[in-house]
């Protein structure tokens, strides 16, 4: 009998403070697998799975603050590990070069794409990009 296929899933909601109001941690952990099963195009296997552990982090009107020069300790890539994708305004600083909630939806799709291919070759629908634009002099200084 084969072993039960096993993944970690962290997601983070944008301008969720609903999500966040949601008192039932294992409520939002279905939720949470709703979401990325949507995202990838809709795998049932994702959406049913069994729960093992989870932890649920809630920051009501919260906003990120970023250092001059914090964007270099920015991960290049969403696949940033054996199995491990990565996804927010934060990733992949030398390409779209944004602190955005669409920014934070492109690496999100590619997330999606590159965890599809990383279960055996799916391919996620709806996960095209279009390239950004370069940035301006003001961006790049």
């Amino acid at each position: 009998e084969e072993p039960a296929a096993a993944a970690v899933l962290e997601v983070d909601f944008f301008r969720a403070d609903d999500v966040a109001n949601i008192r039932d941690d294992d409520e939002i952990a279905r939720f949470a697998l709703r979401a990325a099963s949507a995202a990838l195009g809709g795998i049932p296997s994702l959406e049913n799975a069994e729960i093992l552990d989870r932890a649920v982090f809630r920051a009501r009107n919260a906003v990120s603050h970023f250092a001059v020069n914090s964007a270099s300790y920015c991960p290049d890539s969403v696949n940033v590990g054996t199995n491990l994708y990565m996804c927010g305004d934060w990733i992949e600083r030398k390409g779209h070069a944004s602190w955005s909630t669409e920014k934070a939806v492109v690496t999100g799709r590619r997330a999606a794409a590159a965890a599809a291919e990383g279960l055996g070759g799916l391919r996620c629908r709806d996960a095209e990009v279009i390239p950004a634009a370069k940035d301006t002099a003001q961006l790049k200084a």
